[in-house]
């Protein structure tokens, strides 16, 4: 009975180039696709013939190509399609190409293409034979005398050892190959055992000497004593019993040991994967993530395939998936936040809550819009000072400038609050004004953007008050701001929108932007200043804080509960973030 060793080698991939494969026991499908197909879509066609031949227990050619077409009639109709399939029973083997795909086979020291493009063969296997499934692209770089230099002489692993220094130096995008050897099963099939354990007393009677024994305590026990007989019977059922639990153990053995020599196999596969992913983490974060969601893909079907086979707490299997964890933890820079309470805002007046937070020379101004109060916060001392006046209660947004409160509203435009609680209407409403999401003061000139007019609106400084607005963009400078949520600004300008950053300099639009190590974020809040080094946005419905440095590089992630309810924060170096929930400000360490 012949089983398969195999290796897999798995290239680069791209944004719309797709290399993927199945295997089981005797069942070998790899794919190459370029087209707009997402990753989960072709690992799960694959599954889903693999289960197809297991469940319909497909045994001849006819049937393997029926399925493979069936299945991948829609990616057949694409130029850049290629798959290569085969199929074992026992000691036949069914091989199906199409588009780009192609077989080798190797025997005697010689590989051969047996089939490419549209078509189909089956033939006897021996012990030893090469299965090579492939597609054009890895065999114009690998031509058949060097992979015959390569593949005889070495085992499915070696293969892969040795060709891999020379792909990987050069572009090996797209390229997928996969190396699988013949070998001989020494264990003698238990069907065999079966069948002579079964064997009739009368064909055992029939036999040479070597039966007289049995045939001689078969007639002890037809004519031994009553109680003899008994105990005979007795010794023959629990013989019996043994037995078949030993056939049922070295099957349940011998399936988990082909199972671990799998996993085994794909680990190596898993780890050259991983590898790259932390290699391009800091250079191509979104081809690390993908090569990092390919091995959970691995380690996914090799679970539920476990689940299948009645295969319980494999090590092997836990320490590949404690690899990927920590592989992501790794990549995506993940760590929880200690979070403890900085300040309670009851301790100003019982029942004190705010919906906006602004932080300049070491105070904290917080909107309490229900009591039409400012409260300014000293970060060092903690002591307070209110300030008040009936149009903070129709405010949206806090700012502070000089030690004075400036609040925004679209009812009143912007208002001044002083020490004495005068309120002055620096800014009047504008009509203009469509959907303003955020306010600044920078060098007392105050910035406002709005999202409903893709505007960013300055007010300079001017000896009576505030000039008239402007736009702070250049000419043609002006983007599409309607996701826009929050600005900040350290010189430049900073604008949350969605999961972009824009960055602008005197109006212009710089290059900058950020990669973050996930695609489904969505910034709601942006925080930097002068004083500060990075760039910080806020996450609340993952409940993350994302780090960047104001060239726009991802250095981690922030995780805690708290940032899902938050309604505002601001980072103080020392401190760390400090968060704003209705009647707390919490700080989250952040180093």
């Amino acid at each position: 009975m012949l089983k398969w060793d195999y290796s897999i080698y798995l290239g680069n991939e791209e944004a719309n180039i797709h290399v993927d494969f199945i295997s089981d026991e005797n069942i070998f499908i790899i794919v190459e696709i370029k087209n707009n197909i997402k990753k989960e879509e072709i690992k799960a066609l694959l599954v889903s013939i693999k289960d197809e031949i297991l469940k319909k227990k497909i045994n001849d050619l006819d049937q393997f190509k029926e399925l493979i077409d069936e299945r991948t009639a829609a990616w057949q109709g694409h130029t850049s399609f290629a798959i290569a399939a085969a199929f074992s029973v026992e000691d036949i083997l069914y091989l199906i190409t199409r588009g780009k795909g192609k077989v080798f086979i190797g025997r005697d020291r010689v590989i051969h293409n047996l089939i490419s493009g549209h078509n189909m063969s089956s033939g006897y296997i021996q012990d030893g034979d090469y299965l090579i499934l492939t597609t054009e692209a890895f065999s114009e770089k690998v031509n058949d005398k060097h992979l015959s230099q390569v593949v005889f002489g070495n085992n499915p692993q070696g293969v892969i050892e040795a060709l891999t220094p020379e792909l990987k130096a050069d572009d090996d995008t797209g390229l997928i190959a996969l190396f699988a050897q013949s070998i001989e099963d020494k264990e003698v099939p238990i069907t065999e055992n079966l069948e002579q354990a079964a064997l009739p007393i009368s064909n055992a009677q029939q036999e040479s000497p070597s039966t007289s024994k049995f045939d001689e305590f078969i007639s002890r026990f037809k004519g031994g004593s009553s109680r003899s007989r008994y105990i005979t019977f007795g010794i023959v059922v629990v013989l019996l019993i043994i037995f078949i639990w030993s056939v049922v153990l070295g099957n349940e053995r011998r399936v988990k040991q082909n199972f671990l020599i799998e996993i085994q196999e794909q680990e190596r596969v898993v780890d050259s994967k991983l590898s790259e992913a932390r290699e391009l983490a800091t250079v191509n974060i979104q081809k690390s993530l993908t090569l990092l969601e390919e091995s959970q893909a691995i380690y996914v079907d090799l679970n539920n395939r476990a689940k299948e086979k009645n295969l319980q707490n494999l090590e092997e299997l836990s320490g590949l998936k404690s690899k990927i964890e920590q592989t992501e933890q790794d990549i995506k820079k993940t760590e929880e936040g200690q979070s403890s309470e900085f300040y309670d805002l009851n301790l100003i007046s019982k029942g004190t809550q705010a919906s906006g937070m602004y932080y300049s020379d070491g105070v904290i101004g917080l909107l309490d819009k229900e009591n039409g109060k400012v409260h300014l916060v000293s970060i060092e001392k903690k002591s307070v000072e209110s300030r008040k006046a009936n149009k903070i209660k129709d405010a949206q947004f806090v700012a502070l400038h000089n030690g004075d409160p400036y609040v925004f509203s679209t009812k009143d435009g912007v208002i001044k609050i002083d020490s004495s609680n005068k309120a002055e209407n620096v800014i009047k409403k504008d009509s203009d004004w469509k959907s303003v999401k955020d306010f600044w003061i920078y060098n007392g000139n105050i910035y406002i953007l709005d999202s409903g007019n893709d505007e960013v609106y300055k007010y300079l400084v001017a000896e009576e008050g505030y000039s008239n607005k402007t736009s702070y963009f250049g000419s043609g400078q002006a983007i599409d701001l309607d996701s826009a949520t929050a600005l900040s600004i350290d010189v430049s300008i900073y604008v949350a929108v969605g999961s972009d950053v824009y960055k602008f300099v005197s109006g212009v639009r710089d290059s900058f932007s950020v990669t973050i190590p996930d695609d489904e974020v969505d910034f709601e809040d942006i925080y930097t200043d002068q004083d500060i080094d990075n760039i910080y946005l806020l996450d609340r419905d993952s409940g993350r804080i994302f780090i960047v440095s104001k060239n726009g590089e991802f250095k981690k992630q922030i995780s805690a509960s708290l940032i899902t309810k938050a309604d505002d924060f601001v980072v103080v170096e020392e401190q760390g973030a400090l968060v704003l929930v209705k009647d707390k400000i919490y700080k989250i360490e952040l180093d």
